[in-house]
């Protein structure tokens, strides 16, 4: 009963959205109230085993409505309380592994991959301050939620080239491994510590991450996002055999994921 609901949220929110655009009034707030209305009751859905199992059924479906609520990069930042609510709806399905495997295949991790780095985006104007602030609140949300995916614990993560090849968790872990390098994917562990090292530089025994190498993230996520885009209708992304490839680590030697530069 909810995905209709959903769709029909999602469409007004779209219209309204798009009229404030162009009339300069609120940015969707009728949209933005149904649409969380509706997200309220299936995170009370999801907040119960027995809800995630029955959602598990239609997941694929269930997931591609709730992405598709979250405006593409570049479209006005969706209001505060309908989008906090969708990634909350992500966290609690990314804590069932049926559903937070449906969620890599409906390409939720691009869409948090694209929150974390969207966090760093420079605004200027009057509302600068309120859009930072919302901004962090998004990407502490996507951070928790890649954190749940991958069931990050603070542990040390190497992952080569082809590990994705697995099911459940380790898969899920190598994808954030691939897209983050493992050192960075480690620090999901805390969400805080891991927006504060994607969006600096580090060189140590553990992370090696630099400010080509976010750009490199940058670039394949936004590539990927436009290939998912053009998948057809329930075609999963192949997240499998997704990554970017970092040329900035090909020359630093490394032993089970420690960096012998930082001895050296």
């Amino acid at each position: 009963v909810l995905l209709p609901l959903l769709r029909s949220g999602g469409r007004w929110r779209c219209v309204a959205t798009t009229a404030s655009v162009g009339g300069g009034v609120g940015c969707g707030e009728g949209g933005d109230v149904l649409v969380s209305s509706l997200l309220r009751s299936l995170c009370l859905l999801l907040g119960s085993q027995r809800g995630r199992r029955d959602l598990a059924a239609s997941a694929p479906d269930t997931l591609a409505v709730l992405l598709s609520l979250m405006p593409a990069a570049g479209l006005p930042l969706p209001q505060p309380r309908a989008a906090c609510r969708l990634l909350e709806c992500l966290c609690l399905a990314a804590s069932d592994e049926a559903l937070a495997l449906a969620a890599a295949d409906a390409g939720a991790p691009l869409l948090l991959l694209e929150l974390c780095l969207a966090e760093g985006a420079g605004e200027g104007g009057e509302a600068s301050g309120g859009r930072v602030g919302c901004k962090r609140r998004l990407a502490l949300l996507a951070a928790c939620c890649l954190r749940l995916l991958s069931d990050a614990r603070g542990g040390a993560i190497v992952v080569e080239r082809g590990d994705g090849d697995g099911e459940g968790r380790p898969a899920l872990r190598s994808l954030c491994a691939r897209f983050l390098t493992p050192g960075l994917a480690t620090r999901l562990a805390s969400p805080a510590a891991f927006l504060a090292t994607l969006h600096a530089t580090e060189s140590s025994a553990t992370v090696f991450w630099s400010d080509s190498m976010r750009d490199t993230l940058h670039a394949e996520v936004a590539s990927q996002r436009v290939a998912l885009g053009a998948l057809p209708s329930r075609r999963p992304w192949a997240w499998r055999e997704a990554g970017p490839d970092f040329a900035q680590l090909r020359g630093e030697p490394a032993v089970f994921g420690v960096f012998l530069r930082a001895y050296g």
